[in-house]
């Protein structure tokens, strides 16, 4: 196997084990969802398989939990997450301390498009300015539970990946605007 095979072995294998925090009881919305579109783009560097990666886990997640109505605005806002953390650059080493805001961000992206579909589709509220603030204030508890979620999430993603490159030096790439790094360390 060369080295970016085992490279993306080991991001995917990281990212399946992340989605399975949507199979494991938990509080609602706190999973590792958005962790897991901030990580693909920092570890893997490359914008196509970023998107299709995350797209993919969440289809099969779905697949097997159960589709849902706000599936549109989920996947918009996943896909949103993703480009954002690609042209804000997460993908470079040097900007690693953007990624507890990023984090942060993130859980804000997927409260306000989720909810706008809420409002939008369920009709829980009404069409109205009111019925959508009432909206985001009833859906308060459910962004510190995907604040929680993705900073813990993020932190156990990030941290774990950065010790396994450095216990497999193999696997540690230069950081680049390329697909998966312009260079290999060896």
């Amino acid at each position: 196997m060369n080295h970016i095979s085992l490279r993306l072995f080991a991001i995917f294998g990281f990212i399946v084990i992340a989605m399975m925090s949507r199979f494991v009881p938990h509080p609602p919305n706190f999973t590792a969802i958005n962790a897991i579109a901030l990580f693909s783009v920092y570890a893997i560097g490359h914008l196509g398989l970023s998107l299709f990666t995350v797209g993919a886990a969440m289809l099969l997640c779905d697949l097997v939990i159960g589709m849902h109505s706000q599936m549109l605005y989920v996947y918009f806002s996943l896909a949103l997450i993703t480009l954002t953390a690609h042209f804000s650059h997460l993908h470079l080493n040097r900007f690693r301390f953007r990624i507890p805001i990023s984090l942060a961000a993130s859980s804000l992206i997927f409260f306000l498009i989720v909810n706008f579909g809420v409002w939008k589709t369920d009709g829980l509220y009404p069409q109205t300015m009111q019925g959508l603030g009432t909206c985001y204030v009833a859906a308060l508890p459910f962004l510190g539970n995907q604040l929680a979620g993705d900073l813990l999430y993020g932190a156990i993603l990030f941290n774990a990946f950065s010790l396994l490159e450095k216990s497999l030096p193999t696997i540690r790439i230069k950081r680049s605007n390329t697909f998966l790094g312009a260079h290999i360390n060896a």
